[in-house]
């Protein structure tokens, strides 16, 4: 499904220039990471394995979902929180290089930057992105957007935990998913 590499690169485009319009550091950073995706996503190889098309679609649904947040323009904290967790997010995509992909695969185990210390500092990124985002105006919709893409990151953990080669290892040398000392 190559086809949907050039079309969420091209989405990560639109998002880019979207967010650029705007003058905050979060928007720079959004603009920023959709920059870096649409980049890296045209960069990937083919995958060894994959997970089932319907996994696949799911993991694009994620891209998509966050865009349906309601939020005003929060506190400094709020913010700062969401900067946080956007700048952990660009880092953990740029350390994966050529291995990034929206869609679980074994495009190849990654050890360096952040998967140092956690197996999964890009959705350690994403959620604390969107706790900062919900923090703002933790509506029951956007608490269930919120529990929408905490659900396919689940799914997303699940398939890449299986698919790619040499976790198993990995998981022993690492043993934090997402906080390190914590979880």
């Amino acid at each position: 499904m190559r086809w949907l590499d050039y079309l969420g690169a091209a989405f990560s485009a639109a998002l880019a220039a979207v967010n650029l319009q705007s003058p905050t550091v979060l928007s720079a950073l959004v603009a920023l990471q959709a920059a870096a995706a649409g980049t890296l996503i045209l960069a990937h190889g083919r995958p060894h394995r994959e997970a089932p098309v319907r996994v696949r679609l799911l993991a694009w649904a994620a891209v998509a979902l966050p865009l349906l947040f309601t939020a005003p323009k929060g506190s400094l904290w709020t913010e700062g929180v969401a900067a946080a967790g956007m700048a952990l997010t660009l880092w953990a995509m740029v350390s994966l290089r050529e291995a990034f992909g929206v869609a679980p695969a074994d495009r190849g185990l990654v050890q360096r930057g952040p998967y140092r210390w956690v197996r999964h500092p890009m959705y350690a990124g994403e959620s604390l992105t969107w706790l900062g985002v919900v923090s703002t105006l933790p509506s029951w919709r956007n608490l269930a957007l919120l529990a929408c893409l905490l659900a396919i990151m689940a799914v997303r953990v699940w398939w890449e935990e299986r698919l790619i080669a040499g976790y198993a290892a990995y998981r022993n040398e690492t043993p934090w998913r997402f906080v390190p000392g914590v979880f």
